[in-house]
Parts: C-alpha cells; sequence; structure tokens
C-alpha cells in the first residue's frame, strides 16, 4: 500500500464536515475508529507541534483503492 498525501485546506475540511462532528475530536476519533474497522493495528497521529500546521493519521490497516478513493470524493466533493 502507498501512502498518498492529501492536501485539504481547514476551510474546504470545514465546509466538508460541517453538522457531521460536534468537535475536532470527534473527527480525530471517527479516523480512529476507521482505522481500526479496517484491520489497523497501529495508528499514528501527528500534529507537527509546537507549529500544529500539519496533521496526519496513518495507519497500517487494509486501506482503500485509489478507485475507491475517489469515489468517495466525489460523492463527498
Amino acid at each position: 500500500m502507498h501512502n498518498i498525501p492529501i492536501n485539504v485546506s481547514k476551510k474546504i475540511l470545514a465546509d466538508i464536515s460541517s453538522g457531521i462532528y460536534r468537535t475536532p475530536a470527534n473527527a480525530v476519533k471517527e479516523l480512529v475508529s476507521n482505522a481500526f474497522d479496517a484491520s489497523a493495528h497501529k495508528v499514528v497521529i501527528s500534529t507537527n507541534a509546537p507549529y500544529f500546521d500539519v496533521f496526519t493519521c496513518e495507519d497500517d490497516g487494509e486501506g482503500i483503492s485509489a478507485k475507491e478513493f475517489e469515489r468517495i470524493v466525489n460523492i463527498i466533493g
């Protein structure tokens, strides 16, 4: 599985998630939950402290294909 960075502005992310999550912590909880649903054994979250200008969530779960990701993004966006 390849790591493919996905760059999203804060505004776009806020627009997409508006009404879905009450807090950023709930969104992070969902990311971790999805990782374990995909059979992950390890989830690593980084915030690039002390700058907090980048957020990454990596896991060793099964993941999805690039084609499936594109399909999902087209539905959301």
